[in-house]
């Protein structure tokens, strides 16, 4: 099972690590230190802040959640990050990240991480639309425009929107509304 649960400190080292392992996939095309992922997450439990980050944490079975938690661990093992930034209250959207182990990329966490925030945005947070940005260079474009159909998202190509790897690239920015997401949660 996957859950979002609270971003800690502690989780910060490993999506350093994550980051570095796919920079092409990154907003920022360069390396990330832990002090500026530390300042990234003070920023974060600043009173205003309009962006929401959660852990996806993958709980196994009730003994390793139990070991876990006596180890001073959280009972669920951090498996990636997911969240809703930019977020613009008065016009009812934000933006929505994702970042998995890229150890555990291709098993269903992605697709599931980027249901959970969907549901956090919509049922919860009652946003109006969610919108991302997937650059062709990344290697995940392609689960992105799955997401895309999935949720009956409005999907437009730019061109010349990455400058990586001594070329341009293009990108892909999509929309997703909340009738989108009540039709595919229908189904469901």
């Amino acid at each position: 099972m996957i859950r979002l649960d609270t971003l800690t400190e502690s989780d910060l080292p490993l999506i350093v690590e994550w980051r570095k392992a796919d920079p092409a996939g990154a907003r920022t095309p360069y390396d990330i230190s832990i002090e500026q992922e530390r300042a990234w997450f003070s920023r974060l439990q600043e009173p205003g802040c309009r962006d929401r980050y959660w852990a996806l944490r993958r709980y196994d079975d009730v003994h390793q959640q139990a070991w876990r938690v006596q180890s001073g661990l959280p009972a669920g093992e951090h498996i990636g990050l997911t969240g809703l930034t930019s977020i613009e209250w008065e016009n009812g959207r934000a933006e929505i990240a994702l970042l998995v182990d890229p150890t555990l990329r291709g098993k269903g966490y992605g697709s599931e991480g980027v249901r959970l925030t969907l549901e956090q945005a919509f049922d919860r947070m009652r946003l109006a639309s969610v919108y991302g940005e997937v650059y062709h260079c990344n290697k995940y474009l392609e689960f992105w425009c799955h997401q895309v159909g999935k949720y009956r998202a409005f999907m437009v190509t730019l061109t010349k929107a990455k400058w990586w790897n001594g070329q341009h690239w293009p990108a892909m920015h999509f929309t997703i509304i909340a009738d989108g997401w009540r039709a595919w949660k229908a189904k469901q």
